[in-house]
């Protein structure tokens, strides 16, 4: 495997993703069509190595960061997904915002072998990376068109580049999270749901004896069944999950489980000052981090009259529809009209020396005679839904739906914390010093519970 070493700055990252595509793809004799059934029976620990092997090669320490993440555009609409990094959620959370932002940023789920102990690295221990390995090659895969198309561009984590950058990061995490409210971790949703499926994969992978008598106390139904009974029931939940690999006996390799959010909010906003993005995330646990980090309460009241329009909006979001009309779809620049006024808003705002409370008044009349504009084109994604759907290639096939929602938006989001801490950090860690986020923009993607 070989780096492209001629590639332009700017489309390093772009060539780099590609490139770490490629080799999952060769790596596991993907031709054409991704099967996940396949990709599961194909990730084995020497794939497992392999696949690592090309990930610490392309992100190994001498790569220079600056040279590699997108270089500030101020009038680059760009978001940083910053939520659930999971293979089952990932696709839903990019597709439903992708109509509403130009590039989506998201921090890579690999964890980079070359910070990693040797205890713990897949380089040195595959057998114990399979679960997460095969998480993350279809997080990858799922997401594949967006990444070869630069809607999504996959980033690696700063902090395994700047040792001393991650242990800032880490002490400013910790002084900030004596100020998280108490029922940030009490939130039971879909944020945290998928835990269960990881406990329920875990106990799949032991013994037969142990999952069988396992299965006989926790099902009423399997208490007076045979072994053969129940072990039916088993194999046919084992057959029937993408993501849980055949190859794993937790008695005899035990399983390394990472997850993750991406990153953490320190690090977030970091990555944001240097690409010139903002925050986004359906994470209702980041929204309350990000919400808990707010320390100017007079830059957000001037910003009150436009926050408070966007979240009283009904915005429409594709929700479950195939990945392929989700696509063409932003391939074809719908709602280009709002994005647009978005887009130049956000230039001119953090173009402006002094934002007036008129210049917010201005703001806020045309966001919202250009979303009513916009209605026309949700019609047009409606009528273009209901064709798809019941095209001979897809009826009974596919399902889908236009769900309402809001977007909540801080703007400015943790003035004072990014100005102060985080300029700090990008002035002491990086030389970029051409651009820099004046007015920070968080955005929370909240769906209702109706369907258009």
């Amino acid at each position: 495997m070989q780096r492209d070493s001629n590639s332009q700055e700017k489309d390093i990252l772009h060539k780099y993703n590609e490139i770490f595509l490629d080799n999952i793809k060769d790596i596991l004799n993907i031709k054409k069509k991704v099967d996940l059934y396949d990709v599961r029976d194909r990730v084995t620990a020497d794939a497992v190595k392999k696949i690592n092997e090309v990930y610490a090669f392309l992100w190994n320490p001498d790569v220079v960061l600056d040279n590699v993440l997108p270089e500030p555009e101020p009038t680059k609409l760009r978001a940083l997904y910053t939520g659930l990094m999971r293979p089952e959620v990932i696709l839903r959370s990019i597709v439903r915002y992708s109509l509403y932002t130009d590039d989506i940023l998201v921090v890579s789920p690999f964890t980079n072998p070359n910070c990693m102990a040797e205890k713990y690295n897949p380089l040195e221990h595959p057998e114990q990376h399979i679960d997460t390995t095969l998480k993350c090659v279809v997080f990858m895969l799922k997401l594949e068109p967006w990444i070869r198309a630069g809607i999504v561009q996959i980033i690696p984590e700063p902090g395994d580049f700047d040792y001393p950058l991650r242990m800032q990061v880490f002490e400013m995490a910790e002084k900030r999270s004596k100020s998280i409210p108490k029922e940030a971790f009490d939130i039971h949703d879909a944020d945290f749901s998928y835990s269960k499926q990881d406990m329920l994969r875990s106990y799949l992978h032991g013994p037969q004896e142990y999952v069988i008598n396992l299965f006989r106390r926790a099902v009423p139904s399997l208490k007076d069944k045979s072994d053969k009974e129940v072990l039916k029931v088993v194999n046919s939940m084992k057959e029937s999950d993408p993501l849980l690999s055949p190859y794993v006996d937790i008695t005899k390799n035990p399983q390394l489980i990472m997850s993750t959010s991406g990153t953490n909010l320190e690090m977030a906003l970091y990555i944001q000052q240097l690409t010139g993005s903002y925050l986004y995330t359906d994470m209702k646990f980041r929204w309350l981090e990000i919400l808990s980090a707010l320390d100017s309460e007079d830059t957000t009241e001037l910003w009150s009259p436009l926050t408070y329009a966007f979240q009283n909006l009904d915005f429409r979001f594709l929700d479950g529809v195939n990945p392929d009309f989700a696509f063409r779809l932003r391939e074809e620049g719908r709602v280009e009209l709002l994005r647009s006024f978005v887009r130049q808003t956000w230039s001119s705002i953090n173009q402006t020396e002094v934002i007036s409370e008129e210049k917010v008044r201005t703001f806020t009349d045309e966001l919202t005679n250009t979303f009513n504009a916009t209605k026309s084109d949700y019609d047009k994604i409606d009528k273009d839904l209901a064709k798809w759907l019941l095209s001979k290639e897809n009826l009974g096939k596919v399902g889908g739906a236009f769900l309402s929602g809001s977007l909540n938006l801080i703007l400015p989001a943790s003035a004072n914390f990014v100005t102060d801490a985080i300029g700090k950090l990008v002035d002491s860690h990086s030389k970029r010093k051409t651009f820099k986020v004046k007015y920070p923009l968080s955005v929370f993607l909240e769906l209702h519970n109706k369907q258009k």
